[in-house]
């Protein structure tokens, strides 16, 4: 016999999966999936290499620029974000707070090595942007077996 809170649960499950979906990740389901599922949400990213550089995006609608942390190694970047909030209302005879916590982190691979010290990022209209410059491959080199 199953109790009631494994039936919700199996619900909430099913339903985060479907909301997990690519159509329902995009930019205009995304800020209400944040509201309703935060476990679910993940922004919907791409990477592009070019023939000097590696351009990734993120698409973050509704988070402020501070709240975006960007770690990047010569194979690897890192995105985290963490909103945090407080909402204190007070009124005659009634007192209202509201607390809230939204956060995500996830590493992404790059298709070639980077040069960390020579990426750029910006974020505008709900969108990141890193473009990180190739790091420099000093050629091949022949090496003799034992």
């Amino acid at each position: 016999m199953r109790r009631r809170g494994d039936i919700f649960d199996e619900m909430r499950r099913m339903i985060e999966e479907v909301m997990a979906e690519p159509f329902f990740r995009s930019a205009r389901f995304l800020p209400d999936v944040r509201k309703r599922f935060p476990a679910v949400w993940e922004p919907y990213t791409d990477m592009i290499e070019t023939d000097k550089e590696v351009i990734f995006t993120a698409e973050l609608p509704g988070v402020r620029k501070e709240d975006i942390k960007v770690n990047v190694t010569e194979d690897r970047i890192d995105i985290s974000v963490e909103e945090k909030g407080e909402k204190e209302e007070e009124g005659e005879g009634e007192y209202y707070y509201e607390s809230k916590y939204h956060g995500f982190s996830s590493s992404y691979s790059t298709p070639t090595a980077i040069d960390p010290e020579r990426i750029k990022a910006s974020y505008k209209n709900g969108v990141l942007e890193i473009r990180a410059k190739k790091a420099e491959v000093k050629g091949m080199k022949r090496i003799k077996v034992e």
